[in-house]
Parts: C-alpha cells; sequence; structure tokens
C-alpha cells in the first residue's frame, strides 16, 4: 500500500551542525520563550547521526559559533536561557519563568529519557 508523508525540513548529511540549528530549533525558541509548547523530532535509520545531530556537546565551546559540532540541544537550552535572563532584566519581576525539558530516545519501541 502506497503511504504519502510531508516533512517540515529534509537536510542532507553535509548539513552543518549550526546550519541544523538554525532552520530547525531557533525559529521555535521565540515560541517557546512565549509559552507555547515545541518539539524537533529527528527520524533516520540506526547510527544516522540522530544523537549526534541532537546532543552532540563541547562544554567549552560557544553556542553562537558557526564553526563547532554542539548539537541542537545543547545550543537551544544555551540560546532559551540567555533569551530568558534577558527578559528577566528587561521585564524585572513582571516576568518569571519555569522550564521543563524531555529528551527521548525511542531505539527498538523502547523509550529511553535523558
Amino acid at each position: 500500500k502506497k503511504q504519502d508523508f510531508s516533512f517540515n525540513q529534509v537536510h542532507g548529511p553535509s548539513t552543518t551542525q549550526y546550519a541544523m540549528f538554525t532552520s530547525t530549533a531557533h525559529p521555535l525558541i521565540s515560541c517557546f520563550i512565549e509559552g507555547f509548547n515545541c518539539t524537533i523530532l529527528a527520524y533516520r535509520q540506526t547510527s544516522s547521526g540522530k544523537l549526534f545531530t541532537m546532543t552532540d556537546v563541547d562544554l567549552n565551546a560557544d553556542s553562537s559559533d558557526p564553526g563547532n559540532d554542539m548539537g541542537i540541544i545543547p545550543r537551544a537550552v544555551s540560546t532559551i536561557f540567555s533569551h530568558a535572563r534577558q527578559l528577566k532584566e528587561e521585564r524585572g519581576t513582571a516576568w518569571n519563568y519555569s522550564i521543563k525539558k524531555s529528551f527521548i530516545e525511542i531505539y527498538n519501541e523502547d523509550l529511553i529519557d535523558f
């Protein structure tokens, strides 16, 4: 049976970590800061680089540096907290925030929560 699927974005193997972040997660961060729930889903066959794309972290790296291999999650977390601090400074006590996260891997129909 033929099935059709639609995707918001598809990226090739030469896409950098920074390009992946700026095209997928970064546009969602403003929505997230304003209180919307956001999800980023990486789907592909086993050992194709999803975990690297989502989680690779260099603790000494600058998340705004396009030349490092920092993944989507650490870049997003850094950007979210940077925006949150900026809004807190601008709005003072009129703006409070609480951030909850969930990073889940599905492998062979098992859920692994990071």
